[in-house]
């Protein structure tokens, strides 16, 4: 299914063939444009001036090709890879990397952590239980 902009006067064009069921998000310099899946065998063809970000469901699943020639697969089967394609190349995005905590929740965690649980220590049954919460 082509895309909405004519192909050949865009500096990127990218065919899409999906060999697997993959889902897939596409922005065409800086806008979305698709995001949906594809089932195997479908092709998908996007066209852009300067950039195309696609955002993998299934790396292994698609072939992808760049101004007409494919490119390495992005990743292995089952893995979410995000891809920028350039009429220069394309490049593997790195995952961003986890929020750092919050100061308040790391400093009471490790303060938890760090808690002593004497030896021999025991709860008595009726609050293991949950007896008297009623």
């Amino acid at each position: 299914m082509p895309d909405t902009a004519p192909l050949g006067t865009e500096a990127v064009q990218v065919e899409l063939v999906a060999k697997e069921q993959v889902w897939v998000r596409v922005q065409r310099d800086g806008r979305p444009i698709f995001q949906g899946e594809l089932k195997p065998n479908e092709i998908r063809t996007v066209a852009a001036n300067n950039e195309i970000t696609l955002r993998l469901g299934n790396a292994g699943g698609v072939t992808i090709l760049l101004n007409g020639k494919q490119i390495p697969p992005p990743g292995p089967e089952g893995q979410v890879r995000t891809v920028q394609l350039t009429s220069g190349g394309f490049q593997i995005v790195p995952p961003e990397a986890p929020a750092p905590e919050p100061a308040r929740e790391r400093r009471l965690s490790s303060n938890l952590s760090d808690a002593a649980i004497p030896a021999g220590a025991f709860f008595p049954a009726a609050v293991a239980r949950g007896a008297g919460a009623a």
